[in-house]
């Protein structure tokens, strides 16, 4: 016999001894000596076919621990499941496949859930996933075209000019308050970094294609000028609609957001929400504009934090629009030339001159709008008035209903769907969207 694979016969045993009893031990040694080199080497190959599986578990199982760990759980992690020998591996592999049995049959909606309660116990608010630190990945060339062409049919409606200041108070209508940001045990505010998806199923989103601007400049001493586009699709009510029809508990797409360098668009995402699940959600693709490159790819912490701060200000400015009060703050804008760089490398095309509604919106204006009639009180915005997140209840017959966002408190007037103000549609096309951020 091939003095090769005798040596590999022996240090296969040697290498499962320590798993089996001594008798069991002599039995499956008394068997393997007895093969002849054809069966050991057929044995030999079919060992080797396994440690290829085992080694594309353990990605697949790391890639997936990246996402629900910290940057130190996931190196313990992957430092024990390097150290197993072969036999270690097989037996954690199945303990790990029959656990992942419960989760087969679920919903998107279920396994968003089941991720996020795994983050919260492994992660939690104000930490870092292990997978945050990876570079970020982008669409196929195919998948980037498609959504190119679909960008390219909306027009941004309305711009808004904010400072850090105004960005914060209109953050504030809402984050902080929720109870998934609230720590029990102490009451503190935990720091949510999920963006709801209400409005969608609620059907309220005043604004569906929107330039917001934030100016940095006099905030902080390495400010600058931060800029974002939302698009929401016009359709994004006969979505949910078909979702509630067809009872649905998969996510689908509702519009874009699109990231600028400047004054130039640099990438995009598709956005989803999900029946059931009470936040928004995108994928881990991002797609780029033509002519982009990176001299060094961003990390996917870099990318998603542009998304998240820009989406706590969306989210703000739609829950603005809602308020009694403040919503009065965006009644008068201007109407102003859109500036569109995107159209600028359309030589041959004659532009086309469009306009935006564009609000310079100023922290005293939103201070008025806030306070009470009663001069003598001391206005306390976060008392008088909060708004409440939409969310899904489940009863115990198992019946799902979705929870209309409201607000509490004296100034709770709110206008509803069915009456916010009428806006008119100017066309302008998406200029000046998004740019980079930094941090407070």
């Amino acid at each position: 016999m091939d003095e090769r694979l005798i040596k590999w016969r022996e240090d296969f045993l040697q290498s499962n001894k320590e798993h089996l009893s001594e008798e069991a031990y002599l039995r499956f040694s008394k068997g393997l000596r007895e093969l002849d080199q054809q069966q050991l080497m057929n044995l030999l190959i079919s060992q080797k076919h396994e440690e290829k599986e085992l080694e594309k578990f353990k990605e697949d199982y790391l890639k997936f621990y990246a996402s629900v760990s910290t940057k130190e759980q996931y190196a313990q992690a992957k430092e024990y499941l390097d150290g197993m020998t072969f036999v270690d591996l097989v037996f954690f592999r199945k303990m790990i496949n029959d656990e992942s049995k419960k989760y087969e049959n679920m919903s998107e909606k279920e396994r968003l859930k089941a991720l996020r309660q795994i983050w919260e116990e492994n992660v939690g608010s104000g930490n870092r996933t292990a997978k945050s630190y990876e570079k970020a990945s982008f669409m196929a060339d195919e998948d980037t075209q498609n959504y190119l062409s679909i960008i390219e049919k909306y027009f941004v409606q309305d711009y808004i000019h904010l400072t850090a200041k105004e960005d914060r108070f209109l953050i504030e209508l809402w984050e902080g308050k929720q109870e998934w940001d609230i720590d029990p045990s102490t009451g503190e505010n935990r720091g949510t970094i999920f963006v709801p998806s209400d409005l969608f199923f609620a059907k309220t989103i005043a604004l569906r294609d929107v330039v917001i601007e934030v100016d940095e400049r006099n905030d902080f001493s390495n400010g600058t000028v931060c800029k974002a586009r939302v698009i929401i699709f016009d359709d994004y009510k006969q979505r949910v609609e078909n979702a509630f029809a067809t009872e649905s508990e998969e996510h689908f797409e509702v519009g874009i957001f699109v990231g600028y360098d400047g004054d130039f668009p640099a990438f995009f995402i598709p956005l989803y929400v999900c029946p059931g699940y009470d936040f928004m959600v995108w994928k881990e693709k991002y797609g780029l504009f033509p002519g982009v490159s990176f001299n060094v790819i961003p990390s996917r912490y870099e990318i998603n934090g542009a998304v998240l701060t820009f989406f706590e200000t969306w989210y703000g400015i739609q829950i603005a629009l809602l308020h009694p009060d403040v919503k009065d703050v965006f009644k008068n804008p201007q109407r102003t030339q859109s500036n569109d760089h995107s159209e600028k490398a359309k030589k041959k095309k004659r532009r086309v001159v469009r306009y935006v509604r564009k609000h310079i919106i100023t922290l005293t204006e939103l201070e008025e709008y806030a306070k009470t009639e009663d001069a003598e009180r001391k206005y306390h915005r976060k008392c008088l008035v909060w708004h409440v997140i939409g969310h899904w209840r489940t009863y115990k017959n198992g019946t799902r209903v979705f929870i209309q966002p409201h607000w509490r408190g004296v100034l709770r007037q709110i206008k509803t769907a069915s009456n916010v103000e009428a806006r008119d549609r100017e066309l302008s096309c998406g200029s000046k969207i998004i740019g980079r951020l930094t941090d407070e």
